[in-house]
């Protein structure tokens, strides 16, 4: 795996860990991104009361923050003024006749190339599903509206659909998906795959973003184990369900980084005894505990030798 395959990871740990919320929960980086979409679109709502461009900002925060060309003109914006709101940079241009009426300020922000690249992909998905009717945000795009942690960015929007093709179509990765009415939910009106089965789809067809996402997941309360396990029901006789269910028996609320997912499964695959998760060591005493730290390039690049030194050192502690 090459280091821009992991850049993602990079938006997930600038934002650990920040205030908890007025529920005094912990408010790490899946609610501080929820948190901050909420906050602009209220921005929004209440900044479109005195503009001319109003009627279409309203509608936009109803589809995901994004309008086609013929609801703008349909919401009496000019193609004039949509150029000029565009040139200026109070829009942003989505592709195919799409625009997002997020201002380029809010996307480019400095210091957060991470997060910029998270937010553009979150608005290709909602324009790509508005001009897609029928079609859901899907896999590791889903994940990444529900601001959950995936190894990489998808580089085209994934989508579900109930048809009968799958395929790359029209800038976007479509896949069919069979689900129950409770496993869609919105982003901001724009159709998206539930979090809890988010999080199956993904592990099925990538272990490791799945456990990653399934544990971020479950520590910030965003998803029950009781509804992973509903989702792996469901999804009985898919293909990679079994390895999902694998994945996912591993998902715990008290990993708190990715890294410490990726570690996770790395020594169950390897055939490692299971961890004790957060264990607190009082009275530390260097005869009797060995402290191993490892890193990104530990599991992802050296995993091999990695767990050979690890395995050394366990034997040198019986």
């Amino acid at each position: 795996m090459r280091a821009e395959d992991v850049t993602d990871l990079d938006w997930y740990l600038d934002k650990v860990v920040v205030p908890s919320d007025i529920e005094r929960r912990e408010v790490g980086p899946v609610r501080a991104w929820q948190g901050s979409w909420a906050a602009l679109a209220h921005r929004l709502g209440v900044e479109a009361d005195e503009s001319p461009v109003g009627d279409a900002v309203r509608l936009a925060l109803t589809q995901g923050f994004v309008l086609g060309r013929a609801q703008v003109r349909g919401s009496g914006v000019t193609d004039a003024t949509l150029r000029r709101t565009i040139r200026h940079g109070d829009w942003t241009s989505r592709g195919h006749g799409s625009v997002a009426v997020v201002s380029r300020s809010d996307l480019d922000r400095v210091g957060e190339e991470h997060d910029q690249r998270r937010r553009e992909h979150a608005l290709q998905c909602a324009a790509a599903v508005q001009r897609k009717p029928g079609h859901l945000i899907a896999v590791a795009s889903a994940a990444v509206v529900h601001g959950l942690p995936v190894l990489t960015l998808p580089s085209l929007p994934e989508l579900a659909t109930v048809a009968t093709t799958s395929g790359r179509r029209h800038a976007s990765h479509v896949r069919i998906a069979e689900l129950g009415p409770d496993e869609v939910t919105d982003w901001f009106g724009a159709p998206t795959i539930t979090a809890d089965r988010t999080v199956v789809d993904l592990a099925r067809s990538d272990a490791r973003s799945g456990l990653m996402a399934a544990d971020a997941a479950l520590h910030e309360g965003v998803v029950g184990s009781e509804g992973i396990t509903r989702s792996l029901q469901r999804s009985a006789g898919l293909f990679g369900v079994r390895r999902a269910r694998d994945v996912l028996a591993l998902a715990s609320h008290l990993i708190e980084s990715p890294l410490e997912s990726l570690t996770h499964l790395a020594l169950h695959d390897s055939g490692f005894p299971p961890p004790e998760l957060q264990r607190k060591i009082r009275g530390f005493d260097g005869k009797a505990y060995r402290v191993a730290r490892v890193t990104w390039t530990d599991v992802l690049h050296q995993w091999p030798a990695t767990s050979s030194w690890l395995r050394a050192l366990m034997a040198s502690t019986r």
